[in-house]
């Protein structure tokens, strides 16, 4: 009898999320007769914001599609790296362009790139759409309990994986990163990130406080630091301004190369000259202090791993605002909106098992409440951001 009673509620889910996606392809499929003349119909709205105005270029590039359709009388085909995504039949008397646009088609023509943007915008807005649909419905323990169903089922999870695209769970960082590109290319070169970063050095926020806490007994014997992932050195001016380091402190950090100007021209700004830059992890040896903010999740080799690579163990160190996994390491995406970075939860456990291996002791861990990532696929996975603090044994 519970037999089939689980059977029955293994069916009821499976046909829940087949109707989830199969609503999901009719949206797309009757989304492009009707964007051209809804976005004009909200580009007359009385305010246009930034995300507005974004959408609204995008109903322009839909409409341009469209009417170059109109006038061949031609059915359109778009295509994505070669998957048929929306078919979309055009008469000349069922859509009527504005002067405007019609001067702007000049022979009529369109470029099969623009068509292929066109697409990949609406296609972004369906993987964000069905993400956020999958994450409202693992909120709930009885919705986890369905999609995580759902997932075990094969047939089920490669249409779920279709749809959800780069939101998706991944074997590699390298392969996040792939699936992202063929959407949104820019990743941590977006040049917004570092002015993003640039202003966090004038604000200190909640996560900070512990930090500041655990560091503040030991901050004037620093001489070493060690900001791994450290972008611009923002993280330096956020501490300094409540520890006032030592003169004699060097601040290293670390980042892609490319950041170096951005970095050093920063501090030359701010007309400080404590801080250094380096793209060669092997500069931590033997640091007092190696600290990470809102960065470990980027590295798919865990903080053990890459301080095995070192020749002398650092002191202390701290890894804070960063999205941590209580079941298995989990690999996925952090859409930032204009970008998007693949990111790896590590595992809690066996963060600090093998931080424990290396000699380290956990002396203290904190919830980062100002953040959170959610893996739709994965809503029993809670993603909640945390921080550590290990002191090395022999320095205890």
């Amino acid at each position: 009898m519970k037999s089939e009673t689980s059977r029955d509620v293994l069916i009821s889910v499976a046909q829940a999320i087949f109707n989830l996606c199969r609503l999901t392809l009719q949206l797309l499929k009757i989304i492009m007769p009707f964007c051209y003349p809804c976005g004009k119909m909200f580009m007359r709205s009385e305010r246009l914001n930034g995300e507005r105005r974004a959408c609204s270029v995008m109903f322009d590039q839909i409409g341009v599609v469209l009417a170059s359709t109109k006038r061949f009388g031609t059915t359109g085909i778009f295509r994505l790296r070669g998957s048929v995504l929306l078919k979309c039949s055009c008469r000349k008397e069922e859509l009527k362009t504005e002067p405007a646009f019609e001067s702007s088609l000049g022979t009529g023509t369109v470029t099969s790139s623009r068509m292929a943007n066109v697409v990949r915008r609406i296609r972004i807005v369906q993987i964000r759409g069905f993400a956020r649909v999958l994450t409202v419905i693992g909120r709930s323990k009885l919705g986890a309990r369905l999609v995580a169903r759902a997932r075990d089922i094969r047939a089920v999870r490669q249409l779920l994986e279709w749809l959800l695209a780069y939101y998706g769970t991944f074997p590699s960082i390298e392969a996040a990163s792939a699936s992202a590109a063929r959407y949104i290319p820019a990743s941590h070169d977006h040049p917004k990130q570092m002015s993003l970063h640039a202003n966090f050095a004038e604000v200190t926020r909640e996560s900070d406080y512990p930090v500041l806490f655990f560091l503040s007994p030991i901050a004037s014997e620093l001489r070493s630091v060690f900001d791994l992932g450290g972008s611009v050195g923002n993280l330096f001016f956020q501490l300094d301004r409540h520890l006032h380091f030592s003169r004699e402190l060097v601040w290293t950090v670390h980042d892609l190369s490319f950041k170096r100007e951005a970095m050093l021209e920063f501090a030359r700004r701010k007309n400080e000259d404590r801080l250094r830059f380096s793209d060669q992890l092997l500069s931590a040896s033997g640091v007092d202090l190696f600290i990470v903010a809102g960065a470990i999740h980027f590295f798919e080799p865990n903080l053990a791993d890459l301080l095995k690579r070192l020749e002398r163990l650092p002191k202390h160190v701290i890894v804070n605002r960063s999205p941590f996994s209580d079941m298995e390491d989990i690999i996925t995406v952090h859409d930032g909106g204009l970008w998007v970075n693949p990111c790896k939860l590590h595992s809690v456990s066996r963060l600090c098992s093998a931080m424990g291996e290396l000699g380290y002791e956990l002396v203290a861990s904190w919830p980062v409440h100002e953040r959170r990532t959610r893996v739709p696929l994965f809503p029993d996975c809670d993603g909640i951001y945390r921080g550590f603090y290990f002191r090395h044994s022999r320095h205890v």
